[in-house]
């Protein structure tokens, strides 16, 4: 057969020059593969032998090669060590034969031009590129874990879990798209999960940029669709390159979350490639419920949306599916739920269940009350008076909740579209003034509640009298070693800790501790828990030793009582890992901290406040030890995910925002590192106060970056305020008050100041 024309092929290009030009891909295709025609074969037979005979010559100035990884006949996968930085990298690189057209190499150098384009902390990163003995290379992040499928079923993860994991996915794509890239080829083989249950999507071999108009690229071989069949939308399935944009990446994270819930794909993916894409194209997907009953119509309701045949009808991005994700984790009507005002109605209740049910609980007990004293009351006249004066508590809360709380928090109440829920706290604040003069226990624990919430939300000064008054209230008509008592105790002393009033905390947390261990013993779990707070207070105090103390006994007793690795046992390990790193004992901390960071996500959840908090203090221990690489992933996703979900204005948020400003600083990313430090400074100001020992250490964080910067008069104002408030809030023999004196000391040396270094080196115990 004589050869085609060029006009007769596909957009102008041989069989041979396609194929070449879309075949640069990191591997087999692990979800659908066909037996290789005679010519691949041979191709492929050629390039092994090819790839044999460099594999022990493959030298790349400026890396240590280790290992090779991974090989198919596309190329190789080596390990190398980046000698610059001491980072564990992966070498990617084409087969011999691969790159040798000038479009080829068009097509290799777009590939790492798009790619690099993307800085997300679930991304791996391209570090650099270019040609070794004529072939072609490129470096970047190795990722170390398991295919996102493979993890999910080791790990054991539940539904609540995995989309918390995909919602960090779909981010991380999202991203992609905001740079003006589509992957067109997600699938579980492509996101790596690491150990710590951190997700990377490593494969963008497939991408193609958005405002790019060449369409060869869009194609492979024959014209059919480039992509996984199993992971394909139905406009990749039907050729149809033109309408191929996010929402096909959308289609396939629902492919992907898809099988994760239900463990089969939405297709039947029986019989030939043919048949699978022409199945994909025209067939609806299958109902999630029908293979999984566990899987509740809101989730079904999220997956079709994403899943829908029409793009048009599909979410428009990935961040609409994240924010439906969203929606479904925090119990917030979906936007492909119903729009009913009766769905609506029972959204708002479970997203408002803290209040409802704290004040319902109530309610339950005495009703349980008034049928326990009905039965065991000794004498019929007795038990009806008892009888009677339930009643009338279970009413007056009844009245509460049916003429008041019910009215307040109605989705039907005009609130306006910038209500919060501090908006329903102050109201029903101002409705419970007299309501119990004359029943004060129920107005404790329905102010309990209320100062909870309110301490959660940052609102110390307006949770302050709640709390106050629940523990008199307590205190005095249950007595002080009263269950009640105590969490009250607990809880009004941890609020003193966060606004840094340690001294105040002390006795409440001391009191709290000696009543549980009375009542319940040295390892009962709630006792366990007295401990860590009291420990915590003397670690404000600037008492490593009394700390040390109640963490150690705690963390024993936990393993010993809940097992090594319960989630509170992790919960104290890394208390005590964050105690050690204050003492400078690093290689003790990094051992639980390390620990307790690989078990969390697992135990807790990938997003929870033990997890981010305790991959935060493994990132700080890791900058105090100077290994930056290492740290650099653990803080920037701690920082993303508290200012996701706690917002700007938390403590944990501006505690991740200024540690990761110090690791900036100590890189030499200045130009990064100030709007963090800066914006966790002011924030701290605003919200805690100018005098409170959190401002103690953003401020001395900004000073470092101004100190760098050689901008001295800037790091002496930081600094002088920064002892001011040691000394006024934490006492002048504090650790962190003597630590800031000893960097201003070393500020006025470096400043060419001896005076003033020496004015203040007398202050220094010896």
């Amino acid at each position: 057969m004589s050869k085609s024309s060029d006009k007769d092929s596909v957009f102008g290009l041989s069989a041979e020059q396609l194929e070449r030009l879309l075949s640069i891909g990191y591997g087999k295709d692990p979800d659908f593969e066909e037996p290789p025609s005679s010519t691949a074969a041979s191709d492929q037979k050629f390039s092994m032998r090819a790839v044999e005979e460099s594999e022990s010559t493959l030298q790349i100035e400026g890396y240590e090669i280790i290992e090779k990884v991974a090989e198919a006949g596309q190329g190789q996968v080596w390990r190398a060590l980046q000698q610059s930085t001491d980072r564990h990298v992966a070498i990617k690189v084409p087969r011999l034969g691969l790159v040798t057209s000038e479009r080829a190499r068009i097509r290799f150098e777009r590939e790492v031009g798009l790619a690099a384009r993307l800085k997300h902390p679930n991304i791996a990163r391209i570090y650099d590129s270019g040609v070794n003995r004529g072939q072609y290379y490129y470096v970047m992040d190795f990722v170390e874990g398991l295919k996102l499928d493979e993890y999910v079923r080791q790990y054991r993860l539940s539904h609540q879990q995995i989309l918390e994991l995909m919602r960090t996915i779909c981010q991380a794509v999202q991203h992609a798209h905001q740079m003006g890239v589509i992957h067109r080829d997600l699938k579980p083989s492509n996101i790596i999960v690491t150990n710590e249950g951190r997700p990377f999507i490593v494969d963008f071999g497939l991408a193609k940029g958005l405002l790019e108009d060449d369409q060869n690229l869009v194609l492979s071989v024959d014209g059919e669709a480039v992509g996984t069949p199993a992971y394909m939308s139905p406009e990749q399935a039907a050729g149809h390159s033109d309408k191929v944009d996010t929402r096909t990446d959308v289609y396939s994270l629902g492919v992907t979350l898809f099988t994760l819930l239900t463990g089969s794909n939405p297709h039947d993916l029986s019989g030939t490639r043919l048949e699978v894409m022409h199945r994909i194209a025209e067939q609806e997907v299958k109902r999630p419920r029908v293979l999984n009953r566990n899987i509740d119509r809101d989730i079904e309701a999220l997956l079709l949306k994403a899943l829908d045949k029409d793009p048009d009808r599909r979410y428009s991005s990935a961040a609409g599916l994240t924010e439906d994700i969203n929606n479904y984790l925090k119990g917030e009507p979906l936007i492909a739920g119903s729009q009913s005002n009766v769905y609506r109605l029972k959204k708002f209740m479970k997203r408002n269940w803290f209040v409802l049910t704290s004040i319902a609980a109530v309610l339950a007990v005495l009703i349980i009350g008034v049928v326990v004293s009905a039965v065991f009351a000794i004498g019929q006249a007795r038990a009806r008076a008892e009888t009677e004066r339930q009643a009338r508590d279970a009413q007056a809360v009844n009245d509460f909740l049916s003429n008041d709380l019910f009215w307040i928090v109605s989705p039907f109440r005009a609130w306006g579209p910038d209500a919060t829920i501090g908006s329903f706290l102050d109201a029903i604040s101002e409705n419970l003034q007299g309501k119990f003069d004359d029943r004060p226990l129920i107005e404790a624990s329905i102010r309990n509640a209320l100062g909870t919430i309110y301490q959660s939300l940052t609102e110390y000064k307006t949770a302050e009298p709640h709390l106050k008054r629940a523990l008199d209230v307590r205190r005095e008509q249950l007595g002080p070693r009263h269950h009640l008592t105590l969490d009250s105790m607990l809880s009004l002393a941890w609020l003193c800790w966060q606004q840094a009033r340690y001294d105040e905390a002390e006795p409440l947390a001391f009191d709290a501790l000696q009543g549980r261990r009375y009542s319940l013993g040295d390892e009962h779990a709630d006792t366990l828990t007295a401990m860590i707070g009291l420990g915590w207070v003397y670690w404000g105090l600037g008492d490593y030793d009394k700390a040390e103390s109640l963490f150690v006994p705690a963390v024993e007793a936990s393993r010993r009582v809940l097992g090594p690795e319960h989630r509170w046992t992790l919960a104290y390990m890394s208390h005590l890992g964050t105690l050690y790193t204050s003492q400078g004992r690093f290689d003790e901390a990094e051992q639980l901290l390390k620990e307790a960071n690989e078990n969390m996500p697992r135990e807790w959840g990938s997003e929870h406040l033990h997890t981010t908090l305790t991959k935060r203090r493994l990132g700080g221990l890791y900058v105090a030890q100077g290994r930056y690489n290492e740290a650099e992933p653990l803080l920037e996703e701690a920082e993303e995910v508290d200012r996701r979900l706690l917002g700007e204005q938390h403590p944990y948020t501006m505690a991740s925002m200024s540690l990761l400003g110090r690791l900036y600083v100590s890189l030499g990313r200045y130009d990064e590192a100030e709007p963090l430090l800066r914006k966790a400074l002011d924030t701290g100001c605003e919200v805690l106060g100018e005098d409170h020992h959190y401002v103690l250490w953003f401020g001395n964080a900004l000073a470092q970056l101004y100190t760098k910067q050689k901008q001295y008069n800037k790091t002496e104002d930081l600094l002088l305020k920064s002892v001011d408030i040691g000394r006024h809030t934490l006492g002048e023999n504090h650790p962190e008050t003597l630590q800031t004196l000893k960097v201003l000391i070393e500020l006025y040396e470096a400043w060419n100041k001896p005076e003033k270094a020496n004015q203040l080196r007398v202050n220094l115990p010896n």
